[in-house]
């Protein structure tokens, strides 16, 4: 055939793209929940996407029995605002020991819309989140969420790629050290 009669494919319909997104969220949920079941600190992989993030934030507050430490630069809606989150956050609270947390720093101000689903989860007993002082920005320009000491997902934030890994207790354990530092230099939102 000749090139300039090749046969011109229509564009997918929004269902069809509908259905895409839920099949490539479905395969990395599978993929995450596959690698926390395995927990083998030498399996570390790379994180590419906003949407990997989420499903891996999700996954690690769904799996923890006792703490949940989150830095990030703002607590998103298109992230922390779903009921995907939210369901996470409420299986935490049921599931982890009585005195289990979650623990949030942020950089921006958290101003959830009232009634929005980021509203409850921030709303919920035993989360708590904090405002950093914008000078920590320069010593310690990454995020990371942390759950249990044991597993994580790490991102320089000049970088478009991060990390994460189930079962790692020797970084966990760092990553948790440095929220702890963290959380001594910001102040308690309101």
């Amino acid at each position: 055939m000749w090139p300039w009669k090749k046969k011109v494919e229509p564009a997918p319909s929004a269902e069809e793209l509908a259905l895409q997104k839920q099949k490539w969220w479905d395969e990395q949920l599978a993929y995450v929940r596959r690698c926390a079941d395995e927990a083998d600190p030498k399996n570390i992989s790379l994180v590419r996407s906003d949407e990997r993030y989420a499903i891996l934030t999700a996954e690690l507050v769904r799996r923890a029995k006792r703490q949940v430490l989150i830095h990030v630069n703002e607590l998103s809606p298109e992230i922390f605002g779903t009921v995907f989150m939210l369901d996470a956050f409420e299986t935490f609270l049921n599931n982890s020991r009585p005195d289990g947390t979650i623990s949030i720093i942020t950089y921006v101000p958290i101003t959830p819309d009232p009634g929005s689903t980021l509203e409850r989860l921030v709303a919920l007993p035993r989360v708590f989140t904090t405002v950093e002082d914008a000078s920590i920005r320069t010593i310690a320009p990454f995020f990371f969420a942390v759950a249990d000491k044991a597993s994580y997902w790490f991102k320089d934030s000049n970088k478009d790629v991060g990390v994460f890994a189930f079962g790692d207790t020797d970084f966990g354990a760092r990553l948790d050290g440095l929220f702890s530092d963290l959380d001594h230099s910001a102040y308690r939102a309101a």
